[in-house]
């Protein structure tokens, strides 16, 4: 390869690398609920505030960058929900019902902002500067071009 090249080269491997698709992010993320959801079922989670904070950790790393308030939010409600769960003033299919609330709230609170910074208009070069001003007098007014 031509060493003038491979600058360019290394700029776009790297451009592409750090490009990594929304899909395989979602999947990975997914991956990690579901081990949560695994070691619950499985016992490894003696409460559901346990089942919580693995949920909540799991959220703050894939979704956390820039929407830290949502997710805060949210974590606080599942706990809430996991704690009156232990406690015994939620059902089963209440604390579900609740979480599902929760992570619907989250996802389409995230969509929204990923929406919103999304651009949607055109940048408009501003108008060309204008030259000098002239007046001359005409009578007893002036004008302008």
């Amino acid at each position: 390869m031509n060493s003038r090249f491979l600058p360019i080269a290394l700029v776009f491997i790297a451009l592409s690398a750090s490009n990594a698709p929304a899909q395989d992010s979602r999947a990975a993320h997914a991956a990690e609920i579901e081990a949560c959801k695994s070691r619950l079922a499985s016992g490894a989670f003696r409460k559901r505030m346990d089942f919580a904070h693995c949920v909540n950790r799991v959220n703050r790393k894939w979704w956390g960058e820039n929407n830290v308030d949502v997710l805060d939010y949210a974590a606080s409600r599942e706990l809430v929900a996991a704690q009156q769960f232990d406690a015994g003033r939620l059902t089963e299919v209440e604390y579900f019902s609740a979480r599902a609330k929760i992570k619907t709230d989250l996802r389409s609170e995230i969509a929204r902002r990923d929406a919103a910074a999304t651009p949607t208009t055109v940048f408009v070069a501003p108008p060309a500067p204008r030259g000098p001003v002239n007046c001359y007098p005409i009578g007893r007014s002036f004008t302008c071009f």
